[in-house]
């Protein structure tokens, strides 16, 4: 089994972006785990690393389910309060 840094994946900030560090090095943030699977291959991960073991992924401040809100990305415009002051 080849060594490689560990990651860690923050709880998601007020935008909803879940910081990444590999190692001590933050290297993205991501929005979903398709977005983490994304940046972890470009990275030299392999595309199937169990993102469950917690030999390799550190969930810090939530789990793997503490996704935002699909519906609105951060680039989107909110759609409720369209006319708000």
């Amino acid at each position: 089994m080849e060594h490689r840094p560990r990651v860690t994946v923050r709880l998601p900030d007020d935008r909803g972006l879940r910081e990444v560090r590999i190692g001590a090095e933050t290297v993205d943030r991501a929005w979903s785990m398709r977005d983490l699977r994304g940046i972890l291959r470009r990275h030299g991960y392999p595309q199937d690393l169990d993102l469950e073991d917690k030999s390799e992924v550190c969930w810090a401040g939530g789990g793997s389910d503490a996704w935002p809100d699909q519906r609105r990305r951060p680039s989107q415009p909110s759609t409720t309060g369209a006319n708000e002051t």
